[in-house]
């Protein structure tokens, strides 16, 4: 969790001008740290907000075992939205709306309009072991849908 607020979160966040509403591209779900440590600081720094997440994750085995997942204390009353995210996809309440995309990140992102997303968490491992997010071409995918201020 602290690898996610001081790499991703933290950054991003001191990096934008908040607004009513920020939308983000959290690349590789995974176990979900960046999104849920994302989560946690807009409700420790009382930051409010509508937050607006969607995350692609092509390996839907580690999704389906979410729910079994020991997670941090700092995650601890987020139980029901990591369940209903694994049952089906998507989560949304008043202030918060995720959306978790099993498959092809690259297939995702061409579903976004230009300059849709203020924050762009690229948490692709590296190129050496995830080349195929790390092309010239993912990335101008990726620069079309940030915001011209994005992060």
């Amino acid at each position: 969790m602290h690898e996610s607020l001081i790499k991703h979160v933290i950054p991003a966040f001191n990096g934008i001008q908040l607004s009513d509403e920020i939308t983000i591209l959290d690349i590789c779900f995974g176990l979900g740290f960046n999104t849920l440590a994302t989560i946690h600081y807009i409700q420790r720094e009382k930051i409010s907000t509508k937050l607006r997440i969607y995350s692609p994750e092509l390996d839907s085995k580690l999704i389906s075992s979410l729910k079994d997942f020991t997670y941090p204390q700092e995650f601890q009353g987020l139980e029901s939205l990591i369940d209903m995210l694994v049952d089906t996809g998507f989560y949304s309440d008043e202030y918060l709306h995720v959306e978790l995309f099993t498959g092809d990140a690259r297939e995702y992102i061409r579903t976004f309009p230009d300059h849709f997303f203020d924050i762009v968490y690229q948490d692709a491992f590296s190129p050496a072991v995830n080349p195929i997010l790390w092309t010239q071409e993912y990335f101008k995918d990726i620069r079309r849908i940030l915001k011209r201020n994005g992060i």
